[in-house]
């Protein structure tokens, strides 16, 4: 059975319709819960719809908007769907979806689409506080992402603060070889951070020889490389809704005519090189 996702990137928290559990009232068809900005609900978890409090008004892509209170119905299908709730100012922007329910709207059993056996309250946003929260809500940027240069350099994938980064090998490198590490993801306001040490196997991996270039490169002690990302819409439905927008900075050696070492140039000392990331299934 199809489930829809809900992402919550408003910047504060939100309200959806999931289903009910033990503590929550048993007359209705679902039950509302508190999802945290930048989280999403959890896979396999559905998403019923999103609530609108009377604060706020629902803006709809093709039809008017509405103030609320009102519950909005997430869109159906045969396929799982990622349904993302954005806002500006006190306007929530929301995808395309299966109908719009004022309290009024308010009836049990549902008769969709005339009416529903909803919790439809008439509250404002800073009352969400007495709802349970989505229970195991994840990050909005768990995944696993791709970067869509030719070589397809980096897999990110992406759990929470930790992310498995895997990096091809390239024509200039060591071709079609691969190194994954393990690292933290740490956040830096709208911005994620992450870096890997530049240790031996890194230094053989990036192709530098011979052992002696290596050693010579560890004895001046290289700092991580480091990717700095934000998430930002794709413009395009090929990638997807949102796409990555990366700055990689790493490690730059050169050498001497007779293949000694001549400088290392630390990561973040140049400009950083560009890298756009997609999500993969």
């Amino acid at each position: 059975m199809a489930t829809a996702a809900c992402s919550n990137s408003t910047g504060e928290v939100i309200l959806v319709y999931g289903d009910k559990s033990p503590q929550s009232p048993q007359d209705k068809d679902n039950a509302l819960y508190r999802l945290p900005p930048g989280r999403k609900t959890p896979p396999g978890w559905d998403c019923d719809g999103v609530y609108v409090p009377n604060d706020r008004i629902a803006g709809q892509t093709t039809l008017p908007d509405i103030q609320g209170p009102v519950a909005i119905k997430t869109g159906l299908g045969v396929v799982d769907i990622s349904y993302e709730i954005t806002r500006e100012g006190n306007r929530y922007i929301l995808p395309p979806n299966q109908g719009a329910f004022k309290p009024s709207d308010y009836g049990c059993p549902t008769q969709y689409p005339i009416r529903v056996c909803w919790d439809i309250p008439n509250i404002t946003q800073s009352q969400f506080n007495s709802f349970l929260e989505v229970p195991g809500h994840v990050s909005s940027i768990d995944g696993k992402w791709e970067s869509i240069d030719d070589d397809k350099r980096f897999l990110l994938e992406i759990a929470e603060t930790t992310v498995k980064w895997t990096e091809r090998g390239t024509q200039s490198t060591t071709p079609g070889a691969t190194l994954s590490r393990t690292v933290q993801l740490n956040q830096l306001g709208e911005k994620f951070r992450i870096e890997r040490p530049n240790d031996m196997e890194v230094l053989t991996f990036l192709g530098y020889q011979p052992q002696s270039l290596r050693d010579a490169i560890i004895a001046r002690n290289p700092q991580p490389s480091f990717i700095v990302f934000t998430r930002v819409p794709s413009g395009t439905a090929i990638w997807g809704a949102w796409r990555l927008s990366a700055e990689w900075s790493g490690l730059v050696v050169t050498k001497n005519p007779d293949g000694t070492l001549n400088e290392v140039i630390q990561p973040g000392v140049r400009p950083p090189k560009t890298f756009t990331f997609k999500i993969i299934l």
